[in-house]
């Protein structure tokens, strides 16, 4: 036997367009359009072969709202679509010592922005080039569900707000011969998918590409004129780099004939063989490697690291020391 209620409430706006000039000139005007719609569902459904022993029983809801508005000209428009769909269930379930235990997932969960600008070319079919940008990701954190030692199912996240993201920018040609069908064809296409919650690649047990330390991130903040997420993607570029470039040879590095100072902390992560190797080659090199600190020397010991550097940038002459091992004092 199966009992089932229902409750929908939906809820709805439109706006009728309004007209107005700018401008007492009658051939320049615009077109504002906004309006959403709104609804929530609400389901109970309960079912049992025994009513006096208690049924199972399941709680779904789900929310949307659905905005827009849109400004058009004679031959450009520019609209706007965002929604946010959300939903979940809640599941009364048994564990293996059939106690009865209820458990909330998430079954619907997407934020969506799109931007388009348009320019029309012919009226008739309807062609347009345009400039679109548009946003997605999720409000909730999502979970990964498996069952623990007694039966009952758990989660452990595996997404959150904004991890992952997209932003994706396309430029290209609209094709649009009714009003509810309309064909876009993108010939350039920028898709850029970020993860900030970088906890995320731990709890996964996923290799992290980069991560940026949150005082790096206030240090980039405040002097960078770039955006604040630039500086993961230029952190992660240059772990790219990292594995192929430098490709210089020693014999390159033996050509230069200006002094250069090489610096490493005692506790480097670049092995002191290569930094040696490095130094070694340059005729006119010199080698501090400084105590206490590891590759990020320049925030451990800044007073050490500048004094070091300030004595080599003030005296550029050739050492002249006391027991001369691979220089030579005649030089």
């Amino acid at each position: 036997m199966l009992l089932t209620c229902l409750l929908v409430l939906l809820g709805r706006s439109d706006v009728d367009p309004v007209k107005f000039q700018y401008h007492r000139d009658s051939n320049e005007r615009r077109i504002i359009t906004y309006g959403a719609d709104f609804g929530l569902t609400l389901s109970f459904a309960g079912s049992s072969p025994n009513w006096s022993s208690g049924g199972s029983s399941n709680i779904n809801g789900n929310g949307f709202v659905n905005a827009f508005a849109q400004v058009k000209r004679p031959n450009t428009s520019f609209d706007n679509v965002f929604r946010v769909n959300l939903g979940g269930v809640s599941t009364r379930q048994l564990d293996n010592y059939n106690i009865r235990y209820r458990i909330l997932k998430k079954n619907l969960d997407n934020v969506f922005l799109d931007c388009k600008l348009g320019h029309t070319i012919t009226a008739e079919p309807g062609m347009s080039i345009f400039g679109g940008l548009n946003f997605q990701t999720q409000l909730l954190p999502g979970y990964k569900y498996s069952r623990n030692a007694i039966g009952r199912e758990v989660g452990t996240i595996n997404s959150s707000f904004l991890s992952q993201g997209q932003t994706q920018f396309a430029l290209g040609m609209e094709y649009k011969p009714l009003p509810t069908f309309f064909i876009r064809m993108g010939y350039v296409t920028l898709k850029q998918t970020y993860v900030i919650n970088q906890s995320l690649y731990d709890i996964r047990n996923e290799p992290i590409i980069a991560r940026v330390s949150e005082e790096d991130q206030a240090e980039y903040n405040l002097i960078s004129p770039d955006a604040p997420h630039t500086l993961l993607e230029k952190t992660i570029r240059m772990n790219e780099i990292w594995k192929t470039e430098p490709d210089i040879s020693l014999s390159e590095i033996a050509s230069i004939q200006c002094p250069v100072l090489v610096m490493a902390g005692d506790d480097d992560v670049i092995a002191h063989a290569h930094t040696i190797s490095l130094y070694e080659a340059l005729p006119l090199g010199q080698l501090a490697i400084i105590p206490g600190t590891s590759h990020g020397l320049v925030k451990e010991k800044p007073a050490l690291l500048i004094a070091v550097m300030m004595q080599f940038l003030e005296d550029l002459s050739y050492p002249i020391t006391r027991d001369p091992i691979r220089r030579t004092n005649n030089q």
